[in-house]
């Protein structure tokens, strides 16, 4: 097991909520501004920025991503493991928001 299979298999086995992005694209930037209004407890929730990393560990944690959920595009949003838009095949919007904040009341953390 890689590096990055390692460190996202952790991220999403030890948080409810895992939320992957580049900080930088727009549409990632509104899916935090949108998780940020849920008011999730900091131990529920991990937010990993790929803009952090350089360039050959984004790729190589992009391409575990790819290799658990079949897609490519950003952000990843996972709740109990689970992506949310591979699982739901909800398009881009604010998806994340409603579909997350279903979840979280089906389960009652809300």
């Amino acid at each position: 097991m890689s590096e990055a299979e390692s460190f996202i298999d952790s991220m999403l086995s030890h948080h409810l909520i895992a939320v992957v992005v580049y900080s930088s694209i727009p549409a990632c930037q509104a899916v935090l501004d949108n998780i940020s209004l849920l008011q999730i407890r900091s131990k529920d929730l991990v937010i990993l920025d790929l803009d952090e990393f350089d360039g050959e560990e984004a790729t190589e944690l992009r391409q575990y991503l790819y290799k658990i959920t079949h897609r490519y595009d950003m952000p990843f949003v996972f709740f109990r493991g689970t992506d949310i838009p591979s699982v739901y095949g909800v398009d881009k919007g604010d998806f994340y928001f409603s579909e997350l904040q279903q979840q979280l009341y089906r389960n009652g953390r809300q």
